[in-house]
């Protein structure tokens, strides 16, 4: 059964996730260091205080019945992490030939979940990666409206220069199993 939504219900949604990601923003004299990486030709970038580290040449195990963007398992030093292909997840193109790099995140659960202050970690494909940049909250542009559905609370907005800002710490708080069946395993 589908579930008919009006325009201003439409509307509302795009302003709430527009200022949602406003208050994410630093200060706007402020820079803050990104991770920038590359995926399906674009340019992306990631608050480098969530990046423990990144790697290359692990070989990735996949899971039977994950849906279709998360990648599979790594195992990084004896611990076992399970590998998202953010380029499969925001629809953006296929997994490329060849060697990619791996961009392990790291965050703490926020307050009010039943895993509050617990670790958590999760590795992300890129195509490359780019190196560090420093980024200032004014250069930070809110995502366009195109940039509407579920996945667009992910992104924190682009610069003029067409770097995309990822929001993992918001991705590493979702429950993607939820999404994946909400969008159906080919996700």
């Amino acid at each position: 059964m589908t579930e008919k939504v009006s325009d201003a219900g439409i509307l509302k949604k795009r302003a709430e996730t527009m200022a949602a990601a406003a208050e994410e923003r630093p200060a706007a004299g402020k820079k803050e260091e990104f991770l920038e990486f590359r995926l399906a030709g674009e340019s992306y970038a990631v608050e480098l205080a969530l990046v423990r580290e990144v790697c290359s040449g692990r070989e990735i195990t996949r899971i039977p019945g994950a849906p279709r963007f998360m990648a599979g398992v790594a195992n990084i030093r004896g611990q076992i992490l399970p590998v998202a292909d953010l380029g499969l997840f925001f629809g953006i193109g296929a997994e490329p030939a060849g060697p990619r790099e791996i961009v392990i995140l790291r965050a703490r659960a926020p307050e009010g979940t039943g895993t509050a202050g617990e670790i958590r970690e999760l590795c992300v494909l890129a195509d490359a990666v780019c190196g560090v940049r420093r980024v200032s909250a004014a250069e930070i542009q809110p995502p366009p409206p195109g940039f509407s559905g579920i996945h667009a609370k992910y992104l924190g907005g682009l610069t003029r220069q067409g770097l995309i800002i990822f929001l993992a710490d918001r991705f590493l708080e979702a429950d993607h199993a939820a999404a994946a069946e909400l969008n159906g395993r080919d996700q």
